[in-house]
Formats: C-alpha cells, structure tokens, sequence
C-alpha cells in the first residue's frame, strides 16, 4: 500500500527514514521507506517528467526520491530514484547534511506472511539463501542452495602455483578464516579437469577470524615440461566446501 501524495517537503536520508517510520496515515501507522526495487517498481516507462502513472500518484515530483536502501559495501551511499525519467541513482555519504529529496512511504512487504528476512526482495518461501543477501539467486553446481550460502567465511589473499627444480610449489594465504576446517588440493592436465585430489590428508586450518595465515604444499609427482592446474578447496566446520582457482604452473629443471 502506497502513500498517494508526496511527502510534504524535502528531507535528507535519516529525516526521510524518521517521517515514514513516524507516518500515521489512512488508519495504518506501520509505514516505512520503500527499497529500492519497491520504489522502482513506480517507474512507468512509457511516460517522463515524471515517468509514473499521475492518475494514482498526481503529485510526484521530476526529482529525487529516497529508497531505504543503501550499497552493500558502502553503507554510507544510498540507492535513490530519480522520477523525471525513472533512473536509479546514488546519494553520497558527503551530501547527506545538506542534500534533501522528496519521499513517499509504503506499508506491508513484498513477500506478505513468507518475509523477506535478508532483504533482496526474494520472498523466504523461494530464495535459495534466506539469511543472506544475494538478489541474483546464484546456484552454480544447480543444488536448490545458493552460492553465498555454500561458501565458507574465509577471505583469501593469495594463491599461486611456481616450478622449481621438477617440483611445484602451490602457495597460498588467508586475509582471515572463520569456522575453517582446513584445506584440499586438486590437480589437472587441462584447465577444464578433470581434477584429482593430490595432498593424503586434510591440510589444517590455521588462521583465525581477526587473523590469515600463510600455506604451502609441494607437488613432488609433477613431470618435467608438463603443464598443470591446481584447485584449492577450503572446507569449514559443516563439511562445506567452497573451490578457488585455478592456478597453473609448468614443471621444469630451473
């Protein structure tokens, strides 16, 4: 359910967020700002200056106006819609004093009783990762289960696979590891596989959250002149894997 009229005014983002939570309207006082793909989904393409549908909303200005939204890795932008002729656009951390746009609450969500709980707009009932945000629903291996869900809290910093002396060495470290079980190595003659796992036992985790670490295994049964693909696959504390690479290397005398 959306507020017809414009809010009266402008406001900057946290005055824009207060007035809709504040909002007691048509007997409802659980308005709210619209994300992002909420307030886009106003756009009427076939029409400008403004470019929505005037009948039902007969006051929308040619202007900004605010969504909740703000960007994944910079929280201090925010996702807005510039309703002249339906473009989203961003409003910078540095404007926010004194930068003020229009707005215009809704009610109720997207998803009714299912929820959105991480807020991608794909309703709980769906998504193929609920609890967090991923809108384009990625599933690479076509599982039922996201890839932001099967991937393990570990950032790498490296990996990289050298000759030396008829031997390669696959190198490779952590910026930090959360719930890291430990690592696997795979080898391959093609960069298509197919990829056979080359180290005896589970190569131990050793970083920490706060904290990455440095590894390295040698590949002794590598032959001379031969090119070959690594893959690094982490595991965490589920049984989880998540794979990185490859890499490649030639095995040579120097």
């Amino acid at each position: 359910m959306w507020q017809q009229s414009s809010a009266p005014g402008t406001y900057n983002w946290q005055q824009a967020l207060a007035y809709c939570e504040n909002l007691d309207l048509a007997g409802y006082t659980d308005w709210r700002l619209p994300n992002i793909h909420e307030l886009q989904s106003l756009v009427d393409v076939t029409r400008y200056n403004p470019s929505i549908n005037t009948d039902y909303f007969p006051d929308t200005f040619s202007s900004f106006y605010f969504s909740s939204t703000t960007i994944k890795d910079n929280p201090a932008k925010v996702w807005t819609v510039i309703f002249s002729y339906g473009f989203v656009d961003l409003y910078y951390s540095t404007k926010k004093q004194n930068a003020k746009y229009y707005v215009r609450c809704v009610r109720g969500g997207l998803c009714g009783l299912t929820g959105d709980d991480d807020g991608d707009t794909v309703c709980n009932d769906v998504d193929n990762c609920p609890s967090i945000y991923n809108p384009e629903q990625s599933d690479a291996d076509g599982d039922g289960i996201g890839d932001v869900c099967e991937q393990t809290l570990i950032e790498l910093a490296s990996f990289t696979a050298t000759s030396n002396l008829n031997k390669v060495i696959i190198r490779w470290s952590t910026a930090s590891e959360l719930d890291n079980a430990g690592f696997n190595l795979y080898r391959a003659e093609s960069e298509d596989g197919p990829y056979t796992k080359i180290n005896a036992a589970l190569i131990p985790a050793k970083g920490m959250a706060t904290q990455g670490a440095a590894y390295e295994f040698i590949d002794k049964d590598a032959r001379l002149w031969k090119t070959y693909y690594y893959k690094l696959e982490d595991i965490d504390l589920n049984g989880t894997p998540t794979m990185h690479g490859p890499v490649s290397a030639t095995s040579k005398l120097f």
